[in-house]
């Protein structure tokens, strides 16, 4: 293998000698050419010398020598004027060019094909020769059968592809610079090849079972033929391939430039952009060339040398910007009229659906926020879902509002950080950075809730409670009755954590909505089944491990502590029944995870409730623990869990108190529960 690189290596730097347009100049190169004039008069002098030093001399360097002589031709080359130092970048192109315009080698063309789309090539490159040779080198890996039917030949698939791929890529781009056709449709030399094809349009006859081959050989027929322009022809394979969407994202912006392909390229690329814009996000360079062809769907004006480009890494902030600010001005308000949207309007639409997915990454957040999308999807939204009522007939229609209703809330969310983990984002506000002002107006968000509840609608359900965590209420008292049950259904044990962490912000902005209703607007029924769901939501939270000290801290300093004091000095007098024991539960296991994990302070706050307050709370705690398994919600709650918190809090309590800390208390405690749970109620 070292004596192959050698041989090869020799002959790179031979070639580059021999000729100062080879792309392929070496350091070795360089520096023969530079000592060439100086080894000449060397070698001149010691063929003059005829005495037995320089005979010794002669003999040692017969090799050498010879080999320099023998490249007589070469070292007159030295003489010439040296070529400048050039770097890799720019010798990218003519490198590659050089290999396709003089190889007659199938498998060095395929290779060297593989590399066209990552050149990015001279405006005024004559590409006439590169793409001749690119087209028969394709042509060649078929064969003609009976009836002229073209065969793939024996391994030539892979070459096919590679040559074709970048005989569209080329095609392409250098129509968008000259508009004249680049080949005659029949300038194919069946005799300069193996293959009988006498035209391109033979390629039209192709039958394979490979849709990846089936589907190069429907784009050059497309893009030589004008097939756009002149013959509604269908492709058989119209979609791109999976493998080939990062490659076509490039062609994208040039098809949607040019007349001739426009016209079936707009749904080609809205499929390749929707497809293409997934967790995780393409590289950064495919993200520029998605965004700059979802900009000309919608109408904007590009430079042609950005499209042209091919690095479009430093690019992708400003296509971004332009492309949201584009879509704010194009959905206006005949977006809400499904018959009068125009086919700009309707490919906004359908960017809305992938969109999400790149202002969620943190990178572009700020850009979102700039162009204030989070305010105005919401409204957008909000007409949406108004508009749901004037289509009661209109069954497709309805479905169609709600589904663009779905993708513009996730739009206007999804600049916030609501995939946080840490879990004092679902306490903190400040985390979640929506920006939605607060407002009364929430009954359309209730009716956006209410209906994606009955569906299961994890995703679009969670995007609705986060906006109404931000509107600190409820919405209308008439519809409370369907909004409880829907928070009540998101904060389930089994729901994803993302779903039950917004349904808990939603209940805390609407807290003081909830505790103004009486009991013909909340019936106790309701107020029961969100107490128990917030109950145990909120102690699995609390007991999760990622409880640390900084929540804590937070709860505290958010006022959570001084809340559930005041509420625990309040209650034996309020008797809130029949929430008054649930509420206990909840009250002692909160004030004793923060007394024991928070600041001092926090310490010292517990310390004034008096033993009396305490000894009452244990009471109705443990009575709600003795008659949990009977209730109607008995399935909702987790008795053993209660009974274990209930005991670790009270061994703690009592250790406190007394200094007791025994097995024997525990024993106490069991019995204790058995009494309650046999026993006529305390009260």
């Amino acid at each position: 293998m070292t004596i192959c690189g050698t041989l090869f290596y020799i002959s790179i730097v031979m070639s580059s000698l021999m000729s100062i347009d080879c792309p392929f100049q070496t350091p070795a190169s360089r520096l023969l050419r530079m000592i060439g004039p100086s080894l000449t008069k060397s070698v001149s002098s010691l063929e003059g010398r005829r005495d037995c030093t320089a005979a010794c001399l002669r003999t040692l360097l017969y090799i050498p020598i010879s080999a320099i002589m023998a490249f007589k031709e070469v070292l007159a080359v030295f003489v010439q004027n040296p070529t400048a130092t050039q770097s890799i970048d720019v010798l990218n192109a003519p490198s590659v060019r050089w290999i396709l315009e003089t190889s007659n080698d199938p498998d060095v063309i395929a290779t060297a094909a593989t590399l066209v789309p990552q050149v990015e090539w001279p405006v005024k490159l004559d590409a006439s020769t590169m793409l001749a040779q690119l087209r028969d080198t394709f042509l060649s890996c078929f064969e003609g059968r009976q009836y002229g039917q073209p065969k793939l030949v024996h391994l030539g698939r892979e070459r096919a592809i590679a040559c074709g791929k970048a005989f569209v890529h080329m095609y392409i781009e250098r129509r968008l610079i000259q508009t004249r056709p680049l080949l005659p449709h029949g300038t194919y030399d069946p005799d300069s090849l193996s293959s009988p094809t006498v035209d391109i349009q033979w390629l039209l006859w192709v039958q394979h079972d490979d849709p990846k081959l089936l589907f190069i050989c429907d784009l050059i027929l497309e893009v030589v033929l004008d097939v756009g322009m002149v013959t509604p022809l269908s492709l058989r394979a119209s979609m791109i391939p999976d493998l080939f969407l990062e490659w076509m994202s490039h062609s994208l912006s040039h098809c949607l430039t040019q007349p001739q392909y426009a016209k079936f390229w707009r749904r080609r690329a809205i499929d390749a952009i929707t497809r293409l814009l997934v967790a995780p996000l393409p590289r950064s360079n495919v993200l520029a060339n998605c965004l700059m062809a979802a900009g000309l769907l919608l109408g904007q004006t590009v430079d042609r040398r950005d499209i042209l480009v091919v690095d479009k890494n430093q690019s992708v902030k400003a296509f971004l910007h332009s492309l949201l600010q584009t879509i704010r001005t194009v959905i206006g308000k005949q977006t809400i009229r499904v018959e009068s949207r125009d086919s700009t309007t309707m490919y906004s639409l359908a960017l809305l659906g992938p969109l999400p997915i790149v202002l969620e990454n943190e990178e572009f957040r700020q850009i979102a926020h700039d162009c204030g999308v989070p305010d105005w999807a919401q409204r957008l939204c909000q007409s949406l879902v108004q508009s749901v009522s004037h289509q009661p007939n209109r069954r497709k229609a309805r479905e169609r509002v709600w589904s663009e209703a779905r993708a513009v809330l996730r739009l206007s969310v999804s600049p916030g950080n609501i995939g946080s983990n840490h879990i004092g984002a679902t306490w903190d506000p400040q985390r979640v950075r929506t920006r939605a002002q607060p407002t009364s107006d929430c009954d359309w968000l209730v009716v956006f809730i209410d209906h994606h509840h009955p569906v299961l609608d994890e995703s679009a359900l969670a995007d609705g409670f986060h906006v109404m965590s931000m509107r600190n209420d409820v919405g209308d008292q008439s519809k409370i009755c369907r909004y409880v049950p829907a928070i009540a259904f998101a904060l389930g044990a089994d729901r994803p954590l993302p779903l039950r962490r917004a349904a808990l912000r939603a209940a805390h902005a609407g807290r003081r909505a909830f505790s103004s209703f009486d009991e013909d607007t909340m019936p106790a029924t309701l107020r029961s089944k969100l107490s128990t769901a917030l109950r145990l939501a909120v102690t699995a939270e609390l007991g999760n491990k990622e409880a640390d000290i900084e929540l804590m801290n937070q709860l505290c300093e958010d006022s959570h502590l001084a809340c559930c004091l005041s509420i625990a000095r309040d209650l034996e007098t309020f008797k809130l029944f029949p929430l008054t024991d649930q509420l206990a539960v909840y009250l002692l296991s909160t004030i004793w995870l923060l007394q024991n994990h928070a600041n001092k302070s926090a310490t010292a706050a517990t310390a004034e409730l008096s033993d009396g307050i305490y000894r009452w709370l244990f009471n109705m705690a443990w009575s709600f623990a003795a008659r949990s398994h009977k209730l109607p919600f008995s399935s909702d709650f987790h008795t053993q869990d209660i009974i274990h918190g209930l005991t670790e809090v009270t061994i703690q309590r009592v250790a406190q108190v007394s200094g007791l800390k025994t097995e024997e208390l525990k024993s106490l405690i069991k019995q204790t529960f058995n009494h309650l749970a046999d026993g006529p109620s305390h009260r």
